[in-house]
């Protein structure tokens, strides 16, 4: 799948967002790979991916790496839009369900916390 924007532009925006020298670089990298690898019909892929949550009348979707409730995680939610994925959240993985917001996109009102 491909992301909107642009994966380049995508991973410096997110790079940025956790600020310089704490960017886990690993988990953004792997997060963006899952999203490019993703196929929302496919729906042996959809468990644990897809949420029950619905922001401005679209489906989020999540991927995570690293070890959660240390600063080497990384979680991405995003919506797919035209047959793309935005990213519209930037998170920490903070336990097993629950999730610390880093930064959204413009236009993308997301809870400080989500849980799952």
């Amino acid at each position: 799948m491909d992301i909107q924007n642009g994966r380049e532009d995508i991973e410096t925006w997110i790079n940025d967002e956790f600020g310089s020298g704490s960017a886990p670089k690993g988990q953004i990298s792997s997060c963006l790979n899952d999203i490019q690898s993703f196929d929302p019909d496919d729906v042996s892929q959809l468990s644990g991916v897809i949420t029950k949550i619905s922001v401005n009348n679209k489906l989020l979707y999540h991927f995570s790496a690293g070890k959660s409730n240390t600063n080497s995680t990384c979680t991405l939610f995003f919506v797919i839009t035209d047959d793309e994925a935005e990213v519209v959240g930037i998170y920490q993985h903070k336990s097993s369900s629950s999730y610390s917001r880093v930064a959204t996109a413009d236009d993308w009102n997301l809870a400080k916390t989500i849980s799952l």
